[in-house]
């Protein structure tokens, strides 16, 4: 009964009221499908949002931490160490011989040079350190010390042979490269990550510059056989130095 009079009270509307009824339904679909559309298009913006976020703070050759994202990781390291009355290291490290990878078999070749070294460096390092590349071929290290400033020399250690071992290419050649390397301690050499950072660099920089200096082989058998990594100070190697 309830069904009949449904259908003749529909039957007997009025003309306005069918034509009421018919735009009703017809806005209720288009606001359902404008809150499609503007659920998809925020489901756009989030992901491109997070693709951002990711370039900002990830090195997009490397997959390296960039300096934003040691800024954090930094100021993380500071907070640590303030509260366990720790200090933590800052390697600067700076690649030698790279520019003639380059030059020599091109810009693919470079690139995979510094995948591989990237690769290598956080294989190094523990969960609590942080690698980063702050452009070219500098990368830099935060290595967290709870035991004392040289409790970061068996990561220095890793690292310097790591780097040092050759490098295969995709087309079968044989690269390798050297590394300058200048450490500064928190809070000894700064309580700011660039001021820290500039320690590091000068430290290298003066390393690199000695290293042109051609030691003497007395020289060279001194750093070979030196097992000590230095918690402050630059530290240079090559294919012909490594750390026992």
């Amino acid at each position: 009964m309830l069904e009949v009079t449904t259908a003749r009270a529909r039957h007997n509307l009025h003309p306005r009221s069918i034509s009421a009824w018919l735009s009703a339904q017809r806005l209720e679909s288009l606001v359902a499908q404008r809150t499609y559309e503007l659920e998809q298009v925020i489901e756009q913006l989030r992901a491109r949002q997070a693709e951002l976020e990711a370039l900002a703070n990830h090195d997009s050759l490397t997959g390296l931490a960039t300096r934003r994202r040691l800024k954090d990781r930094f100021q993380c390291a500071v907070a640590r160490a303030k509260r366990d009355s720790a200090s933590f290291a800052v390697l600067v490290i700076d690649l030698d011989g790279f520019k003639r990878i380059n030059d020599t078999h091109g810009h693919a070749a470079g690139d995979a040079v510094l995948v591989e070294v990237a690769r290598r460096l956080t294989a190094a390092l523990r969960t609590t350190d942080t690698a980063a590349r702050l452009g070219g071929d500098e990368f830099v290290l935060i290595v967290e010390c709870p035991n004392g400033p040289f409790a970061s020399d068996p990561v220095c250690k890793k690292v310097k042979a790591a780097v040092s071992e050759s490098i295969t290419l995709d087309n079968g050649v044989v690269v390798s490269v050297g590394a300058s390397v200048g450490q500064a301690v928190y809070p000894h050499d700064g309580i700011e990550l660039e001021q820290t950072l500039r320690a590091a660099d000068q430290s290298m920089y003066a390393n690199k510059a000695a290293s042109h200096a051609a030691p003497s082989p007395t020289a060279r058998i001194d750093l070979r056989t030196n097992s000590h990594c230095p918690s402050r100070g630059a530290l240079h190697w090559n294919d012909s130095v490594s750390c026992a």
